[in-house]
């Protein structure tokens, strides 16, 4: 979208997280009852501790959205007026809004089509690639599925990255003088190599076996999490492409 509040940051959707927070309250009765069961059948010492850490998780993801629960709906006030310092810019902004909104009719008349220009995002990101403010390719596609949609994103790229070196060869020279030597070999593997697909329940299942063999993330590998960078070239290097 080319411009968006998370409505998690303004504290809207109160009923949505009352529900979550119900669900997740019976979630931990199940595993607390799962604990009491495998302590009356005489369980291993391994199986017992591995099912009350998961009933130590499911408290603190409670606990975690109880505390969302609690926050005031609306835009964040002090004063009687508007406290900016709460606000993702920590001053008063202005956003103008992409032109997605409007090719999103066009995909529907005429097909493929889509929109180059400026795009501002106002939420936080895990990723030092998530910009505030960018310039951004929007296509728009109909009638299509996530595998259509990935199939796109992928011929897109591929065809970038043949075309720079077939095309601005002068340019990436320039850059893998200056910049990185092995670029331009980067850009062709990547427009001869398939690209892997996996889902995000395997993405989080060997980010998990990686932490279990001692490698460190800042951000904390579980389930829901936003994947970072640092994930993602985790699993890149382990599809054999970094």
């Amino acid at each position: 979208m080319g411009s968006r509040l998370c409505s998690r940051e303004l504290g809207f959707g109160q009923p949505a997280l009352c529900s979550q927070c119900l669900l997740r309250a019976v979630g931990l009765l199940m595993q607390g009852e799962a604990v009491a069961q495998l302590k009356s059948a005489k369980a291993s010492k391994g199986e017992i501790t591995a099912s009350v850490a998961e009933l130590n998780k499911a408290k603190e993801n409670l606990s975690r959205l109880e505390e969302r629960s609690k926050l005031k709906p609306g835009i964040p006030q002090k004063d009687g007026k508007i406290d900016y310092s709460q606000d993702f810019f920590a001053r008063q902004a202005f956003f103008n809004v992409s032109g997605q909104l409007q090719v999103e009719t066009y995909a529907c008349a005429i097909g493929s089509v889509y929109t180059f220009g400026p795009t501002f995002r106002a939420e936080h990101s895990h990723t030092s690639r998530h910009l505030a403010e960018f310039w951004m390719v929007e296509p728009e596609i109909a009638f299509a599925d996530l595998k259509d949609d990935m199939n796109c994103a992928k011929a897109y790229v591929k065809f970038l990255c043949q075309w720079l070196p077939d095309n601005c060869i002068d340019d990436m020279e320039f850059m893998a003088k200056i910049f990185d030597k092995g670029s331009i070999d980067h850009l062709r593997m990547v427009a001869s190599m398939p690209f892997e697909r996996i889902s995000y329940a395997e993405a989080i299942k060997l980010l998990e076996e990686a932490v279990k063999k001692d490698k460190k993330f800042e951000n904390k590998v579980e389930w829901g999490i936003d994947l970072a960078s640092e994930h993602d070239q985790i699993l890149a290097s382990r599809q054999g492409h970094v």
